[in-house]
């Protein structure tokens, strides 16, 4: 069985340690044995040697430490997933072309050649390349290196070796470039899904259907990220169209999901009959909520045949389940006149 082995890298501040965490305890779960490769430099910072600091070492010579013990660490890994009968990952922290981006072309030409290696060889020994956008790219705030005491840039320096880094990988066949223009949660769910493409293997190992929903309030497509299912949903806004791309682990949780999402964009319609749920009472009526956020005045006259005196008559209470009929929506207002009333059978005249 072929071992995919991939580079997580990027600049400093990027997520790589959060994602490599997420990375193992995803693929564990799913029977693969994760074999994770440390990042050489910071172990050799870590024991002292470091081309910053007191003891400074030349950083073209630090860089031979990092590419030598990157090798040896890598050859571990890979020896290791030879005698595994589970499927392997071997996953990087950070592959031995991102250290081309600490020194000049010279130092790394002898480097290449003190190891008899081209830059095609180094790129050969990965299947994926997956680069992380430091958070001085477009999150400067969340900018920290109090995590790593192995990292001391700035943010322009971060931001400048991000980019020497993303272009030492430029001519490998598979680099995914994952940027700050998403939320944290979603870049490392980004990694996950470029490292299950790479696999071949469905992402989020999910049913997906997609549904088009013409009669809705466009406005209110936003709210749909509020929804909180085993899901995940993708929503796109087209001529006044949404179009609802919806994951979940099986069919019930999608038509559930797909209720609550239709619930919250639909517009209420004149003479439907709507399930819904008594939020409060006042003396003049009752207010139903029929969809998400939005309810409408069912009136004391307008819950029975009959007429009550006070709400304590008609025995509806907070919390209460009923079907109710639209009658009327305000042009101006946009408030909903409900009826219970008209659901009910007439009484016979005496």
């Amino acid at each position: 069985m072929k071992v995919k082995k991939i580079v997580l890298t990027g600049g400093p501040c990027a997520g790589k340690t959060t994602a490599l965490q997420q990375i193992e305890r995803e693929f564990t779960e799913k029977g693969y044995h994760v074999l994770i490769v440390p990042e050489a430099a910071s172990i050799l910072i870590g024991a002292g040697i470091r081309p910053f600091g007191p003891y400074v070492m030349d950083m073209a010579e630090f860089q031979k430490y990092v590419i030598g013990l990157q090798m040896d660490l890598e050859n571990f890994a890979e020896k290791a997933a030879e005698s595994e009968t589970n499927p392997c990952l071997i996953v990087c922290d950070r592959g031995i072309l991102d250290d081309r981006a600490y020194v000049d072309e010279s130092d790394w030409n002898n480097l290449l050649h003190e190891f008899k290696v081209t830059n095609f060889d180094l790129m050969n020994r990965y299947d994926l390349i997956i680069h992380l956008r430091t958070a001085a790219l477009g999150k400067e705030e969340f900018y920290t290196l109090d995590n790593n005491n192995a990292r001391t840039e700035t943010p322009s320096e971060a931001r400048e070796k991000d980019q020497k880094t993303l272009e030492a990988w430029l001519g490998h066949e598979k680099v995914k470039v994952i940027g700050n223009e998403m939320s944290f949660q979603d870049k490392i769910r980004k990694v996950v899904e470029e490292i299950y493409r790479s696999l071949e293997k469905p992402y989020p190992l999910q049913i997906q259907y997609k549904y088009l929903l013409s009669e809705l309030d466009v406005s209110k497509m936003n709210e749909i990220q509020f929804v909180k299912l085993e899901l995940e949903q993708y929503i796109t806004e087209e001529d006044g169209k949404g179009i609802v791309d919806i994951f979940a682990v099986d069919k019930a949780s999608i038509e559930a999901a797909l209720a609550k999402i239709k619930a919250i964009v639909a517009i209420p319609e004149v003479g439907e009959v709507y399930t819904g749920k008594v939020k409060s009472i006042m003396p003049f009526g009752a207010f139903v909520e029929i969809f998400p956020n939005k309810d409408g005045l069912l009136h004391i006259s307008e819950i029975d045949h009959r007429r009550f005196e006070s709400m304590e008559q008609t025995g509806l209470k907070e919390g209460d389940v009923i079907e109710v009929k639209l009658l009327d929506v305000d042009a101006k207002s946009g408030k909903l006149k409900l009826s219970r009333k008209a659901l009910l059978p007439k009484p016979e005249k005496k």
